[in-house]
């Protein structure tokens, strides 16, 4: 006998709970995108020297925020097409702050003459 997950989890947990398809791509396309604005914002927090382990700059709750929600977009917080409007709309947001960040970040580096 082969383990149903999902005959499983809806024996379970009860109801018809299939998540389309075309939301567990859009899941995955932007979990990717958050983990790489993730990177990004790391990216930025060394070149400015800010220490790794700060919790107090805006920058770091920025990054700490897009690491809850990359750790969300996985489990069963966005299951509808519209959780998915919701969460790139929240994608838009983040990746226009993160490419103001990274504007700023260029200046600076201009402005010190590296």
């Amino acid at each position: 006998m082969v383990f149903d997950a999902l005959l499983w989890y809806n024996a379970n947990k009860g109801g018809d709970t299939m998540i389309p398809y075309e939301v567990i791509e859009a899941k995955e396309i932007l979990h990717e995108g958050f983990a790489e604005l993730l990177a990004d914002v790391s990216r930025i927090k060394d070149r400015v020297g800010l220490d790794p382990q700060d919790a107090v700059h805006p920058v770091s709750g920025f990054q700490s925020e897009l690491r809850t929600i990359l750790h969300r977009i996985l489990g069963d917080r966005y299951n509808t097409p519209e959780d998915i409007a919701e969460l790139k709309q929240e994608f838009v947001r983040a990746r226009a702050y993160v490419r103001e960040l990274e504007t700023e970040d260029a200046g600076e580096l201009q402005r010190k003459g590296a």
